[in-house]
């Protein structure tokens, strides 16, 4: 009993030893290990299989380490002892970036590099897949046999980077072995279509861009970071040399900007930007380095089609600036490019294509296998995370993209039938209108019980600014003359109190405005087509009448206390402080809920001024 407590005692004391921050142990500490490995040697300290080796490498060790293998206390046989999962070691040292720690283990025996563990992944390979780019430099320099390159299922070093993002890493792999870029894994997946499916690496699939504007729910905050985003400077480049190579390279920043970037929520905005950089640094020299024929001929998944249906704008460029015979392509539905960007309802994306294939008119009068045209695709539910959130907003959005998409089609496809089957194998042929009024029904529904509701407050709230600005016009400040009806202000405040009617007078023409609008939304039919201009128009204008009506509101009120001279001398700088910051609030909630539909009367306005009539 009291052996199993001193064995239990010893294990803790090692534990702590080994788990240990602190790069140098003390000798109490050393003579702890060196008893427990004398006693325990190979035996697994935790479930996981893991001896006290594996922790050492993990918390980089290295007094404690070195000094196990200098004392002859640890052989290389057992260096290579494996946990549960497979992993040495070495393997632990490389996935959590202790290089001195996998030095010492690799410089003892480099055979260490070649053990793979159960998912058949090298040391190489998992410093690769953690971006530890000081251990994969120096396993690099020995272990590059063809089979610390990949692991059991085909995924290479490079495979590996891209899953996780480390694109900086990914770029030196290829300089290092360019051919990885044309090797596919067991699946038939190169490199580049894993990076075709990471949208989030990209630009154009976050929120800093101008073109996204009021994606986020703050649409000031999302404006601030954007130029912050703007004006971050890039730390990687790729240069040409003489000889035709490429040489990626990581520049250096000014210690003050450095630390300003590095700390605090900047950071975040900054490792976003480098990784974008990244990303489309990787993705053009992937591009050329990888054989498209190998996509065109329908051997590997297409990386065109993928990047499209995620939504990547600066993968599809890339690809087909390079090869712009990659238009000429389509999935198994027989769908082509035009068809998937209108499907993901992507409007910077669909705009780019539009803009610059050559082929676009056939491209668009294509039908797929279902005998779906563009339309029926722009027709369906889904693929809107370009679009702002919220059911009224969503419904106007999806209209505008259905006519968007119907705008470039030939007339001929409008009202043309699918041949799709439902469960009872039956025929359902549909026309795209016919999809996008089923689809949407719910959508619709929603909208309309939003704005409905809406509209309910806000007439209220007019109703209420109309009575007070109306009651206020005939209680100026001052009263009025007995004897002429005349206000007692006109004479010897003549503009002071033509300032305060006119003040009135505007917010009781905005209310009164906003309360007729109010109605004409009440009073709709929500059709399908309403939401397309009618709806945002009226909504958009209520909204403005809105926000005249409590800004004059504001100032006449302001001009009252002035004229009653409630405001004096030393008061003068609250009020119009007061007065500023509800105004400034006002215009913030306008351009928060009114933003997406001044964005949506703007991408009207693009596409209707560039229409071709069917008779030319």
């Amino acid at each position: 009993m009291a052996s199993n407590r001193e064995n239990s005692a010893t294990l803790s004391a090692a534990y702590r030893a080994a788990t240990s921050s602190s790069k140098a142990l003390t000798p109490q500490d050393m003579e702890t290990l060196r008893r427990f490995w004398r006693e325990a040697r190979n035996r697994p300290v935790d479930v996981r299989g893991n001896t006290i080796l594996h922790f050492l490498a993990v918390y980089g060790n290295v007094a404690a380490l070195g000094a196990l293998i200098q004392e002859s206390l640890v052989s290389t046989e057992e260096l290579g002892m494996k946990n549960d999962d497979g992993d040495t070691p070495l393997h632990k040292a490389a996935r959590f970036g202790q290089k001195e720690a996998a030095s010492i283990m690799f410089y003892a025996d480099k055979n260490l590099a070649l053990a793979a563990n159960i998912l058949g992944e090298t040391p190489l390979y998992v410093s690769a897949a953690a971006g530890e780019e000081e251990v994969f430099s120096m396993l690099a320099i020995d272990a590059t046999s063809e089979s610390t390159l990949k692991r059991n299922d085909g995924c290479t070093i490079l495979h590996a980077a891209v899953m996780h993002e480390r694109y900086d890493l990914a770029m030196k792999i290829l300089s290092l072995f360019p051919q990885l870029a044309r090797i596919p894994n067991g699946s038939g997946i190169t490199a580049l279509n894993v990076l075709a499916t990471q949208p989030h690496s990209f630009r154009s699939a976050s929120p800093f861009s101008f073109q996204v504007l009021g994606s986020m729910p703050i649409f000031f905050w999302q404006f601030f970071e954007t130029i912050i985003y703007c004006c971050i400077p890039a730390l990687f480049e790729v240069t040409i040399q003489q000889d035709g190579s490429t040489v990626f390279t990581k520049r250096k920043r000014s210690p003050f900007i450095d630390y300003i970037l590095r700390n605090g929520w900047l950071a975040s905005i900054d490792d976003a930007k480098q990784r974008h950089i990244l990303a489309v640094m990787l993705a053009r020299r992937l591009i050329e380095l990888d054989e498209w024929n190998h996509y065109h001929l329908r051997e590997l998944q297409n990386s065109l089609l993928q990047a499209t249906k995620h939504g990547i704008t600066e993968l599809v460029k890339e690809i087909l600036q390079t090869h712009p015979e990659a238009a000429e392509t389509w999935d198994e539905n027989g769908s082509n490019i035009l068809h998937i960007a209108a499907a993901v309802k992507n409007r910077f994306l669909y705009d780019y294509l539009m803009e610059n294939l050559v082929n676009k008119d056939s491209m668009l009068s294509d039908i797929d296998l279902k005998g779906n045209t563009v339309m029926h695709y722009a027709a369906k539910r889904g693929g809107e995370k370009t679009f702002p959130h919220g059911p009224l907003k969503q419904m106007s959005w999806s209209v505008l993209w259905f006519k968007r998409v119907q705008h470039c089609t030939h007339p001929s496809l409008w009202n043309r039938k699918n041949n799709n089957k439902d469960d009872k194998t039956q025929k359902t042929e549909k026309t795209a209108t016919e999809v996008f009024e089923e689809e949407h029904e719910t959508l619709r529904n929603d909208a309309e019980t939003t704005i409905r509701d809406l509209a309910n407050y806000a007439l209220v709230l007019a109703t209420l600014l109309a009575t007070i600005n109306f009651a206020a016009v005939f209680t100026v400040p001052g009263g009025f003359d007995p004897d002429n009806g005349v206000p007692i202000f006109f004479k010897i405040k003549n503009l002071q109190l033509w300032r305060l009617l006119f003040f009135l007078g505007a917010a009781l023409f905005a209310s009164v405005f906003n309360i007729a609008g109010l109605l004409a939304i009440l009073n709709t039919k929500f059709d399908f087509n309403d939401f397309y201009i009618g709806l945002p128009l009226k909504y958009t204008l209520v909204l403005l009448a809105m926000f005249f009506a409590i800004v004059f509101t504001t100032l006449a009120c302001c001009q009252a206390f002035f004229l009653e001279k409630i405001a004096d001398d030393n008061g003068t700088w609250y009020v119009i402080l007061v007065v500023t910051l509800v105004i400034v609030a006002s215009f913030i909630a306008h351009v928060e809920v009114s933003g997406p539909f001044y964005s949506q009367g703007i991408y009207v306005l693009r596409y209707l001024f560039s229409y071709k009539s069917q008779f030319t």
